[in-house]
């Protein structure tokens, strides 16, 4: 899968945050208990994915509708995936670097392709204890340029499930914007 690095990341993270993203006021707000809970870390807001900061109307769709809706696509699409360090996959591997508070531009049909596979086939290597050598981010935050739609992958699923292929049918995801 080809994969075009961006410049200036900050700006475009900026930007899908100020379109997609609760503020810290209203997150303070729609989400107390969290914030409760939280209360303790000078930095609550941060510690909160950015997907934990998406607006209550956003929503939830299965791991395989959110595939398709990628499949759908026809123009190049945005990804990235979470910026801060404490988050462990917040970096994307890239001839044997990991670039860190990236954007990136692929082919929303090979980034479905590239998903699945990693979903589903690394979940069977990691019985093993084998895994995939440059895997994508495990929360991805899929965009266009436009910011008129979103599609986030994240690494939440039901793992208490006593089915595998049915736990991993429960990955969280989130879309906003296209037709559902």
């Amino acid at each position: 899968m080809k994969i075009e690095l961006l410049k200036e990341p900050n700006i475009i993270r900026k930007r899908f945050a100020d379109r997609f993203l609760e503020d810290r006021e209203s997150f303070r707000i729609n989400h107390a208990d969290f914030v409760e809970q939280l209360s303790h870390f000078d930095n609550w807001f941060d510690q909160a994915y950015m997907w934990d900061r998406l607006p209550d109307h956003v929503p939830v769709v299965t791991i395989s509708q959110a595939l398709e809706l990628l499949k759908s696509l026809d123009e190049t699409v945005l990804f990235m995936s979470e910026c801060e360090g404490f988050h462990a996959t917040c970096h994307l591997p890239i001839n044997g670097e990991n670039v860190e508070g990236f954007v990136a531009k692929a082919d929303p049909k090979e980034l479905a392709e590239r998903i699945a596979y990693e979903w589903y086939e690394g979940w069977k290597l990691s019985k093993g204890n084998k895994y995939i050598q440059e895997a994508l981010p495990e929360d991805l935050y899929i965009f266009d340029e436009t910011y008129d739609w979103m599609i986030v992958f994240t690494h939440e699923t039901d793992w208490d499930s006593d089915d595998t292929e049915e736990g991993l049918e429960t990955r969280f995801c989130r879309a906003y914007g296209l037709n559902i």
